[in-house]
């Protein structure tokens, strides 16, 4: 009862902690390699703040599941080799995503703090939101040109309509924002590679939004890990337990 107690309590600490950051509270993967060869080893980190690439601790009970989905379609386990950290292994020449789903919950502020739970939960909520995060990693494993990365069974998704592989520096990166499985438009989308986050701590290197076909372009400044990120909030159906749903995606790819 006490070790839950803790991981609620830093599980709120972290989600409800009010940031300057235009960044805001995120969940994202970290690859070792996102242009590996067949048969070698790729890590992946858990990252997890408002100040990306720097992580701050995410609890193991905070984790839904974390999983591969192969070149062909099918889900495939991946193994644990240290607190936040994974690895696998690719056998096969093409695109690899692995996804990471956090569990949902509720946030709720009272006339004395911020606390996990709904208004159903907690009779002196004030207000409510209930947060929706996960994150993808793209593995361009062997091929030059990739294929596209497809939408999957996440509420929000980035999808990536055309051949990334074959990108270079000062290209732009076509992307796809879905939410319930259609096109999402006026979907806030950010974007940073590694170096300019670490510079700019905080900060988003590019903002745009998605057009009326969900559509929208980043432009692929520089070479190195890059991360986009689109969130999108609805009202709550039931406002007698909560106000508003908050969902966020992020995306991690490379740029050779």
């Amino acid at each position: 009862m006490k070790k839950t107690w803790i991981t609620l309590l830093m599980t709120l600490a972290i989600i409800g902690l009010v940031s300057a950051s235009a960044q805001g509270h995120m969940l994202w993967l970290s690859a070792s390699n996102y242009s590996p060869r067949v048969g070698e080893k790729i890590t992946v980190d858990i990252g997890f703040g408002h100040k990306y690439p720097h992580t701050e601790e995410l609890s193991e009970e905070s984790i839904e599941k974390i999983f591969i989905r192969a070149p062909k379609g099918q889900e495939l386990p991946i193994e644990k080799v240290a607190s936040a950290k994974y690895a696998f292994s690719p056998n096969t020449e093409g695109l690899y995503e692995v996804i990471i789903k956090m569990k949902s919950g509720f946030v709720s502020d009272t006339p004395t703090s911020r606390k996990m739970g709904s208004k159903k939960t907690l009779p002196d909520a004030i207000s409510c939101f209930q947060f929706t995060m996960n994150a993808k990693a793209l593995i361009n494993v062997g091929a030059k040109v990739s294929a596209p990365s497809k939408s999957g069974d996440l509420p929000l998704e980035i999808a990536l309509p055309e051949n990334f592989g074959k990108l270079k520096v000062g290209d732009e990166l076509l992307l796809k924002v879905i939410y319930q499985g259609k096109p999402l438009s006026g979907a806030k989308v950010s974007a940073t590679d590694k170096e300019t986050a670490l510079q700019h701590e905080g900060k988003w290197g590019q903002e745009v939004k998605s057009d009326a076909q969900g559509m929208a372009r980043i432009k692929l400044s520089s070479k190195g890990p890059w991360l986009i990120t689109a969130t999108h909030e609805v009202p709550f159906a039931d406002k007698t337990e909560c106000d508003k749903s908050t969902y966020r995606i992020t995306l991690t790819l490379g740029l050779e």
